[in-house]
């Protein structure tokens, strides 16, 4: 493996057959989209996605990095995982019934005001 991050196909192609489960996890965290971009990691995505059932729970980590860098470069707006999901649910649920109550309490506040009204009347009779 090369000291500078900026690897060459055939450099990264090199380093991924390695005997040497360091150099492999390397090169796959250089082909990572956070550090060299999208094009490499585009280039060789399917050799990337082998990596991930490397022997080696150090490559198999480094690739399944990659590829979350990878997803998450693409979906920046969507929630990545079931927790962030469950988040955004909730929020657009809350924001949904504070909006709710707020026009509830501001716009239709004269509404409400002749319903109670005629309700007092109703009772009084």
């Amino acid at each position: 493996m090369r000291n500078d991050h900026h690897l060459t196909s055939e450099q990264l192609l090199a380093d991924l057959q390695s005997p040497d489960e360091t150099i492999r996890a390397k090169a796959i965290h250089a082909a990572c989209p956070c550090e060299a971009g999208m094009e490499l990691f585009e280039k060789h995505i399917d050799l990337l996605a082998g990596m991930k059932k490397d022997p080696s729970p150090l490559v198999r980590t480094v690739a399944l990095h990659v590829f979350q860098d990878a997803f998450e470069g693409i979906c920046d707006s969507f929630p990545t995982s079931r927790a962030e999901t469950t988040n955004e649910i909730l929020r657009t649920r809350r924001q949904s019934r504070f909006k709710r109550e707020e026009v509830e309490t501001t716009e239709n506040k004269p509404l409400l005001e002749n319903k109670r009204r005629v309700r007092r009347l109703r009772n009084q009779r």
